[in-house]
């Protein structure tokens, strides 16, 4: 359960590996006190297991893609346990 919940910023790499327990507002937050954003922008605020699931978008599609195109990989774990 506690992995739902890990965050770490890369800033360096401009990566962010969150699990899917994070809403995209608590990720926006802390994004921007290092002056980045997750742009793509659901009207809701999601969680990001559920904007990586549904693809969310929004009206800055145009601009910074949906959410399955601003992920660079994904780490699951099957029901069988595997």
């Amino acid at each position: 359960v506690m992995q739902l919940r890990q965050m770490e910023l890369k800033k360096d790499d401009l990566v962010l590996v969150c699990g899917p327990g994070w809403f995209k507002v608590e990720v926006n937050n802390m994004l921007e006190k290092h002056g980045l954003l997750f742009g793509p922008d659901p009207s809701s605020n999601p969680s990001v297991g559920g904007m990586a699931a549904t693809s969310g978008s929004g009206l800055s599609t145009l601009k910074y893609g949906t959410s399955r195109e601003n992920l660079v990989s994904l780490q699951m774990v099957l029901p069988n346990g595997d």
